[in-house]
């Protein structure tokens, strides 16, 4: 950029603008090709290229998996958008690039490179320089996944695409540096998982469970969306749990109704949550997704955020993702562009739900009590969730009275089964000495 004598070399550089910047500008100044200066950094540029191109074969015959590697071949990414992301990386790595970075956009204050600054490293010619500006595109893999972003201060909102600093996404770098921790904007209703139970350890009907195993293989490679409903603790977070286990995959599972008070859009939500996943090699359960849906029939089509804009990474990823509510999904809002099925998990009959309470008592340490499991079952129509929510709690009241769970008694248990039918959820928290302990979300239910 010197010998283009797009920089000065005064002490004032980057407070004004020189004559020799402005012909450079106007008349597309540029070096001589046979430039001794550009002759030596054009030989040392192929030295380490070719350095780097031994290190990456060396790795794929080692087996080894580098994470820029992994990266590129997940999004498709080309070597324009791989070096852009580099480039925008960077001063991420090494504090010593900001300074290289305000010395060639000659200004102290730009200490991440723009979009235009890319470009130029990138591009030889105005008209490659145009055809790469798609990169930055809402459109483009680095924005849309995102990969990158552009600097938010209010200053820089107004400013030109090509005058706005990009930067790399944090989840980007810690992948990049194999830190495995997720997006801080969505680990407060995020968790993730790896799953290891199985769908015939399920009580689920038959038919329900070999359509969810015929659903799941002819999705395995391509990926897809399976919308899940039914009352709470019906089985949709175990179904999920186990379709993902049988494929060897993790699950990353989210809680759209505590992701809405965090603070950030929805759409922007489950962008994250998809490269989560696709980071992890990994499904995606999404718990309430019910409220994603317009409370207005009149308004509910493909176009909705769980349809159509979470079904646009899902071809050929192999990703599935789970769309789980208690009301079922109208059929226009599953006219995806990715296959997708839908099932209905009810509850639990009268057999299985005895064999749920067996195996609930014995979870909760409280011993198998068969008689009293079977009294249960009869009387309370209760989700799978909820017979072992109410497990926890006789368990919880045992020890609050300071006996032992083994003399809980079946009204104990029926007060229990009742007080667990009117929670929304029931999960296991801990108290302030470090015991376990089912917390308990209510609503209005009778």
């Amino acid at each position: 950029m010197r010998a283009a004598h797009l920089l000065t070399e005064d002490q004032f550089r980057g407070l004004y603008v020189s004559d020799e910047q402005v012909d450079a500008v106007l008349y597309g100044s540029a070096p001589a090709a046979g430039a001794p200066e550009i002759e030596i950094l054009t030989g040392r540029l192929a030295e380490i290229e070719r350095y780097i191109a031994g290190r990456l074969a060396a790795c794929r015959s080692a087996g080894i998996a580098l994470p820029l590697e992994r990266l590129t071949q997940l999004y498709s990414l080309s070597q324009v958008e791989r070096d852009a992301l580099l480039l925008s990386v960077t001063a991420e790595l090494d504090s010593r690039f900001e300074t290289l970075f305000s010395y060639v956009q000659n200004d102290v204050t730009r200490k991440r490179p723009t979009a235009g600054l890319i470009l130029r490293l990138l591009g030889s010619s105005v008209a490659e320089r145009l055809r790469m500006r798609a990169i930055f595109s809402a459109d483009g893999a680095l924005v849309r996944t995102p990969l990158v972003r552009f600097c938010e201060e209010p200053q820089e909102r107004e400013m030109p695409l090509l005058s706005r600093p990009v930067r790399p996404e944090e989840r980007i770098i810690d992948f990049l540096l194999e830190q495995p921790q997720s997006d801080s904007r969505i680990r407060s209703f995020t968790l993730i998982a790896e799953p290891r139970r199985r769908l015939e350890s399920l009580h689920l009907p038959r038919a329900l469970a070999e359509g969810l195993r015929h659903a799941a293989g002819g999705l395995r490679e391509s990926g897809g969306i399976l919308f899940f409903h039914g009352p709470t603790g019906a089985g949709k977070r175990s179904a999920a749990e186990a379709i993902s286990a049988e494929a060897g995959r993790g699950l990353v599972m989210a809680d759209l109704g505590q992701a809405q008070a965090a603070g950030i859009s929805m759409p922007l939500t489950l962008a994250l949550l998809r490269r989560e996943a696709r980071l992890r090699e990994a499904n995606l359960l999404l718990i309430h997704a019910g409220g994603l849906l317009p409370e207005d029939a009149a308004q509910r089509g493909p176009s909705l955020p769980a349809g159509e804009a979470l079904s646009e990474s899902i071809d050929g990823s192999g990703l599935i993702l789970f769309v789980a509510s208690e009301s079922a999904w109208p059929q226009e809002t599953r006219a995806l562009r990715c296959q997708s099925a839908a099932f209905e998990f009810p509850i639990p009959g009268v057999d299985d739900r005895r064999r749920l309470w067996e195996e609930a008592m014995e979870a909760a340490a409280i011993g198998q009590q068969p008689d009293v499991a079977g009294s249960l079952a009869d009387r309370f129509a209760l989700t799978g969730g909820q017979i072992h929510g109410a497990c926890r709690m006789a368990r919880t009241v045992a020890m609050l009275r300071g006996e032992d769970s083994s003399t809980l008694t079946k009204a104990d248990f029926a007060a229990a089964a009742q007080t667990s039918r009117n929670c929304c959820f029931v999960r296991v928290g801990t108290t302030r000495s470090g015991q376990s302990c089912p917390v308990f979300t209510f609503c209005a239910r009778r």
